[in-house]
């Protein structure tokens, strides 16, 4: 004879599913890009954008099964819960199983409105044990900022643009660091500013860390390519590194 699962054992499975989400959210650098690729997919009218598209795709697809599974393990469950203390025996029809359901509904709101929270708290905390890596670039275009191509012992090949007084530096090959999969795709900086700002790719794509002297934050501004990026988030690192996030969507132009 099978038994019949109570409330707190629902409560339980419920909560565990909640705490797998939470957890994965805050270790996973591609979990935003799984949610991203799906944003687009329902708000596009001719979403010709497919998931093989995307670099780890594989992975990706992974992510969106097993969100599928938490996402119908966590309805079910709330179903059981609800239907129990709804109809179920009256020993289950207490007060404490319907504190228990209230604390999973808290719960599933919080991580729904504070998801992108969790997820920039897992990067900022991978980001401050890669800064190191990126200390000795900053030195080396400090001491001297590229006027031209060239190359550079750590970063490789690159193309600096615009000709007269280079702000960008694309990056020909993605350089490698040790212990991580975190790397950058453009620099930007200047002769005339000690601020360098490297664009994450791989893994992090899509968001920048950016050195910047004493007194100066991260805001606005207008790339050598003239591509135009405006401050949506930032986080401070350390004294001098901060974790940040652009848009290039918003209306007007940034101030420089």
């Amino acid at each position: 004879m099978i038994r019949r699962a109570t409330p707190t054992q629902i409560w339980i499975t419920n909560a565990l599913a909640a705490t797998l989400v939470a957890v994965w959210l805050y270790l996973d650098p591609r979990f935003e890009a799984s949610v991203s690729w799906w944003n687009h997919q329902l708000s596009s009218a001719d979403a010709t954008h497919s998931i093989r598209d995307m670099g780890d795709w594989r992975w990706l697809v992974f992510r969106n099964r097993s969100v599928c599974v938490l996402a119908v393990l966590a309805a079910v469950s709330f179903l059981l819960m609800i239907g129990q203390l709804a109809f179920g025996f009256s020993k289950h029809r207490n007060t404490r199983n319907w504190i228990l359901l209230t604390s999973l509904v808290c719960i599933w709101l919080g991580i729904l409105m504070g998801w992108k929270d969790i997820a920039w708290f897992g990067k900022r905390k991978r980001m401050q044990h890669v800064l190191q890596q990126f200390e000795p670039i900053v030195a080396d275009f400090h001491d001297q900022w590229p006027t031209r191509d060239g190359q550079h012992p750590i970063v490789g090949p690159f193309m600096a643009y615009p000709i007269d007084g280079p702000r960008t530096l694309i990056l020909l090959t993605l350089p490698e660091f040790q212990n991580t999969d975190t790397t950058c795709g453009v620099i930007e900086g200047s002769k005339t500013q000690q601020i360098i700002r490297f664009e994450l790719v791989g893994s992090e794509s899509g968001d920048w860390i950016e050195w910047h002297p004493e007194n100066s934050q991260p805001r606005d501004f207008i790339s050598g390519l003239l591509e135009p990026y405006y401050l949506e988030r930032s986080q401070k690192l350390t004294d001098n590194w901060h974790l940040v996030r652009y848009r290039i969507d918003a209306p007007g132009r940034p101030s420089l």
